[in-house]
């Protein structure tokens, strides 16, 4: 006589249901799972004692085995299913930003806004003032007056000066 398919022996029950056949035998034995859900021979009817653990079994304590579904089977809806993926992406996303910003500061491409402003007004007063003690010399190769370019050239400092003031 070929086997029953919704009769099954204690150890395929317990991994149905995800404990130990020791939490199967422990309801067996406070009278949680009973006949007609036990067969004589030994054997247990899925069905029925799930029927009999969904009324006996305290679900603050087993709720989250008994709910899982049966092993192979997948779990949740479709919506379920998409919500996890979407939150794996997101976590991914998170972690790729975070190495991104780690290699960033690893090779030291931050630069602080303050920092960076302040070092760029020392070379520019650096540039200013070899241009000025460059001038006579410039003035001198190009056969110009020496006291246009050095009119000229404050002039341009004048102008600077206006921008700076907002003049």
């Amino acid at each position: 006589m070929p086997p029953e398919p919704n009769l099954v022996i204690k150890s395929e029950f317990s991994r149905l249901m995800h404990v130990k056949p020791s939490a199967v035998s422990n309801w067996i034995s406070r009278g949680q799972l009973t006949a007609p859900a036990l067969k004589p021979d030994g054997r247990i009817d899925i069905e029925l004692a799930r029927q009999q653990l969904g009324d006996t079994v305290d679900p603050g304590r087993s709720h989250h085995r008994s709910s899982r579904p049966p092993a192979g089977t997948e779990a949740g809806t479709a919506a379920e299913r998409a919500k996890l993926r979407r939150l794996k992406i997101y976590q991914l996303e998170l972690e790729i930003a975070k190495r991104r910003r780690a290699a960033a500061a690893e090779c030291a491409s931050l630069v602080r806004a303050d920092g960076a402003a302040a070092a760029w007004a020392v070379e520019f007063s650096a540039l200013l003032i070899a241009i000025e003690e460059w001038l006579p010399d410039l003035a001198q190769m190009l056969g110009a007056d020496r006291e246009q370019i050095l009119v000229a050239w404050n002039a341009f400092r004048q102008r600077l000066a206006d921008q700076r003031e907002g003049r």
